[in-house]
């Protein structure tokens, strides 16, 4: 969700959750088609995601996982600050969109989510009354960024009404949790193997945003989640200027330590 007062030209920073499971054939990744009514990217098919909101930036009381600042490294983040906050971020629009929310009550073990009323907090969340931070810690639920592994970063080029300057990161659908539509910003969710979606878009059947680096368009079609988890970290993306017709950035692995 885009937050309000922001100038048109301005580039926002945004985290998208590329979220995965093992389906029967192989590796799935679940993916919405955004209305057709959206000013950004109508009718396209894209990971759960959004901007950064203003509440994201509010301080969470129990992390687990690398600190903000193994996070800053890893994103090219401009501080600690900035790349909580695109943690923060990233876990509350996946829960907002999907209902899919990495926490718990302990910092490892059982991702066990809120104990109750999850859908009133998406509304409060979605309609920016409340921040993830704060329902967590009414919760006593920790926030669990050892879940999340950074994939990329895609900054989007000069041209459509909004741009933004997005983390790509991956996600295991947690035990006991699925993954549904719960966002008016699209009409249709559904898991599909990334090299599915490649060909439904090479046919013209669906529209897909320019393909963010080595993410997951690269993946074949019978890798686990597992061996994507493995691989993905760790790993550092540095924003090139991107073209106008691509959109495309380059990335580097960091150094491993």
């Amino acid at each position: 969700m885009t937050p309000a007062g922001a100038p048109p030209d301005a580039v926002r920073p945004a985290a998208t959750v590329v979220l995965t499971r093992d389906g029967s054939a192989g590796l799935e990744v679940f993916v919405l088609r955004r209305v057709p009514s959206m000013v950004f990217a109508p009718g396209t098919t894209v990971f759960p995601g959004g901007a950064v909101d203003p509440t994201d930036r509010l301080p969470v009381r129990r992390w687990a996982g690398p600190p903000p600042s193994w996070w800053r490294d890893a994103l090219g983040a401009a501080d600690a600050a900035d790349a909580a906050a695109l943690l923060v971020a990233a876990v509350r629009e996946l829960f907002e969109e999907t209902g899919v929310l990495l926490a718990g009550a302990a910092a490892d073990g059982p991702v066990t989510g809120l104990p109750a009323g999850a859908d009133a907090v998406r509304d409060g969340l979605a309609t920016h009354r409340t921040g993830l931070p704060d329902v967590l810690a009414a919760a006593e639920r920790w926030l669990r960024t050892d879940l999340l592994r950074p994939l990329a970063r895609w900054i989007t080029p000069p041209g459509p009404p909004r741009r933004y300057d997005t983390a790509f990161l991956l996600a295991r659908l947690p035990a006991g949790q699925d993954a549904r539509v719960l966002t008016t910003e699209a009409d249709q969710g559904r898991w599909a193997r990334p090299v599915d979606l490649l060909a439904e878009a090479a046919s013209g059947g669906i529209r897909l945003l320019p393909p963010p680096g080595p993410c997951c368009w690269s993946w074949p079609g019978r890798r686990r989640s597992r061996t994507c988890w493995r691989c993905s970290a760790p790993c550092r993306s540095d924003p090139a200027l991107p073209t106008a017709t691509t959109g495309t950035a380059r990335f580097h692995r960091a150094p491993a330590g």
